[in-house]
């Protein structure tokens, strides 16, 4: 019995010959299966422990056990979404900043007088897109205008025929966009959705610091890219977040706030616009 081969089911180790040299390879090793049981068990209950999000989530908020407070929810919530809420000001405000308004001018040279005593339409008509364009009119050299507050439009000389460069920079910020979200989907896949919505956020509002500070139309043009680059995949990020960690039965709740936040977003820019034209 001596040369027959030990169970190696039996013992605790990978080496037939140190096994041997403890004297009884062949032993039950019962010691071995009570440490291997006890673990078990001290891992289930380690397990049952553990929360899951859903649980967590209600736990933090005092849902799991009937003490929701609303306006707890609503103002965690809402601080949330404060990068959507800036979201329409992204969009719309080279609107606002580039607006022109043809009739705020005057004539300083010889040629723009001749052509304002030969007009014999009403003179009030006089100061309009038409005549400045069709007479090709030149800024400062020609007339001055008359409006209060300056614009990109107005100081660049987006008028007439350039008039095109100024929409360029409302509709190249969904060019960035178009091409944001698509490097976001494989970013939220790839690095997780927290740390990607960081980036983003972060790419939006320092393209939109930068856009402050520039003087030439070109770089304005490519910050415009960028901020479409960060804006939208924010956007998209921040609403995924918010079903997550959202408690299941206030999810309708979240997704109506979620939604209102860019409506209202859209009236501020209004409002404000309005109240510094």
């Amino acid at each position: 019995g001596a040369d027959t081969p030990p169970d190696r089911a039996r013992l605790p180790c990978w080496s037939v010959q140190w096994c041997q040299n403890r004297g009884d390879p062949y032993a039950p090793l019962e010691e071995d299966e009570a440490k291997s049981e006890e673990t078990g068990e001290r891992e289930e209950k380690e397990d049952s422990n553990k929360l899951t999000v859903e649980e967590m989530v209600n736990r933090s908020i005092g849902a799991d056990k009937s003490k929701l407070s609303l306006w707890k929810f609503i103002a965690l919530f809402q601080l949330g979404m404060l990068p959507k809420l800036a979201g329409p000001a992204l969009v719309y405000i080279p609107i606002f900043t580039g607006f022109l308004n043809y009739k705020d001018w005057e004539c300083v040279s010889t040629r723009c007088f001749d052509l304002m005593t030969n007009f014999t339409e009403e003179p009030t008509k006089f100061f309009s897109r038409d005549t400045m364009c069709g007479n090709f009119l030149v800024p400062k050299v020609d007339f001055k205008w008359t409006i209060e507050r300056t614009s990109y439009a107005l100081e660049w000389g987006l008028i007439c025929s350039d008039e095109k460069k100024g929409a360029n920079l409302k509709s190249f910020f969904f060019v960035g966009a178009f091409v944001g979200m698509f490097l976001g989907m494989a970013l939220f896949d790839k690095i997780g959705r927290k740390t990607t919505t960081l980036i983003v956020i972060a790419i939006s509002l320092l393209s939109t610091l930068a856009t402050t500070f520039v003087n030439n139309y070109h770089l304005l043009l490519f910050l415009r890219i960028v901020q479409g680059m960060g804006a939208f995949p924010t956007l998209s990020g921040i609403g995924l977040l918010s079903v997550e960690f959202t408690p299941s039965k206030l999810r309708n709740l979240g997704q109506l706030i979620s939604s209102c936040n860019w409506t209202f977003g859209g009236f501020c820019i209004i409002a404000v616009s309005y109240g510094i034209k």
